[in-house]
Formats: C-alpha cells, structure tokens, sequence
C-alpha cells in the first residue's frame, strides 16, 4: 500500500531548507493548497482517512511546522475535493467541492475561525446546476471567489463573485467567460485596487485548449485569449501579480 501524507518545503527566506510533514492520515493525503497569512498560515487538502474523501486543515508556523491538530471541515455522503484556502484576518476561508456517488458536483465557499470551527457554509451555484474546481482570494475583508458552472441549457463557463466576513453576497456572481468539459484548472489573484484576475484553459472558438485571462472589476469584466490558436493544448495555467504586471506559467504541448 502507498501511502501519501501532506507536506510542505520552507526554503531560504523561511529559515529552514527541509519539507515538514502536516499530515497524519495513514491512508491518503492530496490536493494540497497553502496560504501564507499576516496573521495566520494554513495548509487544507482533501484525506482519505475515514474512507470518504473529506477537507482537512492544519495551521503553520513561520518554518511551516503544524501548530495544534489536523481540523476535519467537512463531512457528509459525498466527496469533498480539490479545497483552496486563503487567510482572512483571524480566519480562513475554503473552497472546495463536493462530488455525489451518482457523480454530481457542487462547489462550496466556507468561512472557519482561528480554531477551525466553522462560521458559515454556502453553496456557489443554484440548485439544479453543477460547479467545481473554485479558488478563492480575499481583498479588505471581502472574499472572492471563481469556480466553473454547467448552466441549465449544459453550456460550461466559469463565474466568479464576492462575499462578505459574514457570508452574505457584495457582488452577484457573474459570468467571466465561457469554458468546457475539458477546463480542470482555475488560478486567480486580485491587484491592488481589488481587481480579481482569474486564468483558465478553455476550448472555445479554437482549435486546442488556450489560455484566457479574465479581469474582474467592480462594474466590468475584461477576458482575453492570451495563446496563439496554434493546434496543440495549452493547459493548467498559474498567475502571480507584481507592479510591473502579470506573470504566467503553463503546460503546453507546442514541442510535442
């Protein structure tokens, strides 16, 4: 039997140059998203240690050891996969979603306190629709959040909105662009005026999967194609911000 275990790599500018192990599961730890907060610092992933895949997290020091016990954050009938967290003040904010035995998926947005007990639970898509793969970010005490949607009519796009600490909506979840089956991965950042930036692959109007880039105002949405239509995929983009502009990195299958 594998077994896999959460563990996170603090170099240089942390003090220490050795990966330090979070994780305890004996079984299977996977998927693994990291915040780095002023105040506080987590790791979430999702475990398989009850036999259900649910979300666990486990709070870090500044050398990325675990402070206190692995926190389970959900439980229930269904998988729970792919969970991003982010610091918020004093607490954390996970996404995730969860997958039902008949294969139906529902993303989540979740608010947990210091001691990882759980403020508030909401669902990112209405009934009757199917979501998945959300990241999330904050920006002065609000949340953002994006994921991928299948509408009532099966046309697939990724959405993206804004909450408040107390999870109530600051703005209507809106339609970034559209995506489609083959669209597993989302990365977003938000600049310094709260701009969000979300990333993803997409095969719509080309030939392959490329790559599009949404900017997410206040009262707009910008989205650009930003990979040549050039046959082969390009997929499972990443993005960081800095004040020269926006850094990207990629798959892609152009060299065969």
């Amino acid at each position: 039997m594998i077994r896999l275990v959460v563990s996170v790599l603090f170099v240089a500018l942390m003090g220490c140059a050795g990966p330090r192990q979070l994780s305890s599961s004996g079984a299977g730890a996977y998927e693994a998203s990291l915040t780095i907060g002023a105040g506080r610092s987590a790791v979430a992933w999702y475990d398989t240690r009850g036999g259900n895949a649910e979300i666990y997290a486990r709070e870090i020091d500044k050398n990325g050891r675990g402070v206190g016990p692995e926190h389970r954050l959900t439980s229930g009938s269904a998988d729970s996969y792919e969970a991003d967290i982010v610091s918020v003040n004093d607490a954390f904010a996970v996404a995730w979603y969860e997958q039902t035995s008949s294969g139906e998926r529902r993303a989540k947005l979740g608010l947990w306190n210091s001691s990882f007990e759980p403020l508030w639970i909401v669902d990112l898509s209405p009934a009757g629709r199917e979501s998945r793969i959300p990241v999330v970010e904050t920006f002065e005490n609000r949340i953002f959040c994006a994921w991928i949607e299948t509408d009532a009519g099966s046309e697939v796009g990724v959405r993206a909105g804004w909450w408040d600490m107390e999870g109530r909506v600051v703005i209507e979840p809106r339609l970034l662009g559209a995506a489609g089956p083959t669209t597993w991965n989302l990365n977003s950042a938000i600049d310094a005026e709260g701009s969000a930036y979300v990333v993803f692959d997409a095969k719509v109007g080309t030939r392959s999967e490329e790559l599009f880039l949404a900017r997410a105002g206040d009262t707009g949405i910008d989205l650009e194609r930003i990979t040549t239509d050039d046959g082969v995929a390009s997929k499972y983009p990443d993005l960081a911000l800095a004040a020269e502009g926006v850094a990207l990195t990629w798959l892609d299958q152009r060299d065969g």
